[in-house]
């Protein structure tokens, strides 16, 4: 095998690590408005929460509003079925 193939697949495998290593909540959503229950902002699936943001944002503004409703809802549990039928 030469060096270069070499390089290849551990910049193949490399990449492969990296993938794996990014975590992903898919319960954390950006709305639109559209939802009359879910107004321009974010949610969480999970529990429910939204929260409503200025319409008028800067960009930076709205990634680190992101960011930081993301480290606040991932680490929401599911609701059980005795949970959802509560209404808690």
């Amino acid at each position: 095998m030469s060096e270069q193939q070499t390089g290849t697949q551990r910049m193949s495998i490399e990449l492969k690590v990296a993938d794996k290593k990014k975590e992903r909540y898919p319960w954390i959503v950006s709305c639109d408005g559209r939802n009359p229950n879910r107004p321009w902002g974010f949610a969480c699936l999970r529990c429910g929460t939204v929260e409503r943001l200025p319409h008028s944002l800067p960009i930076d503004a709205y990634l680190a509003w992101a960011k930081s409703f993301m480290r606040l809802h991932k680490n929401c549990k599911e609701k059980t079925d005795a949970q959802l039928q509560k209404g808690a």
